[in-house]
């Protein structure tokens, strides 16, 4: 998932001391668990696909 500016932007201001920090290590963090965490939780809801019904 791509982050759009604004999501960027709010991250950064939370935990980067400021929206324009984003060289801030704690802002990298948050950005980096947060590109993580949404697709993790997308696989999560999928429902697996066997195999067998494929073919």
């Amino acid at each position: 998932m791509l982050l759009t500016s604004e999501a960027k932007k709010a991250i950064f201001k939370k935990h980067g001391q400021s929206e324009s920090n984003t060289g801030h290590s704690e802002g990298q963090i948050a950005m980096f668990t947060e590109c993580i965490n949404h697709p993790t939780e997308h696989l999560k809801t999928l429902k697996r696909i066997s195999l067998q019904s494929v073919l």
